[in-house]
């Protein structure tokens, strides 16, 4: 299951941003930047674990292939620098 889908899952079934970061063990506003950035890969393993206490199916090799900062989308900025060298 793709990241957002899975945040916007788990914050149904816990009833909201503070539920879910009070389960995962953080601040409620790191929801809403996972909500935009994905989540980071060290909570992976914690968040599967409460999807899957929750009947929501996902693993953390499933999150590792649909990661927006890791994931075979990713693609990293490339600086000015960069782009111009491989240009020439």
């Amino acid at each position: 299951m793709h990241h957002m889908k899975l945040i916007a899952r788990l914050v149904t079934k816990l009833g909201g941003n503070e539920p879910l970061a009070k389960a995962v063990g953080r601040d409620f506003s790191t929801i809403s930047h996972w909500k935009r950035s994905g989540i980071p890969s060290h909570m992976w393993p914690k968040v599967a674990r409460i999807a899957a206490q929750h009947g929501i199916a996902t693993s953390v090799d499933r999150l590792a292939a649909t990661s927006p900062l890791h994931g075979p989308e990713y693609r990293p900025r490339r600086s000015k620098d960069q782009q111009q060298a491989q240009a020439s």
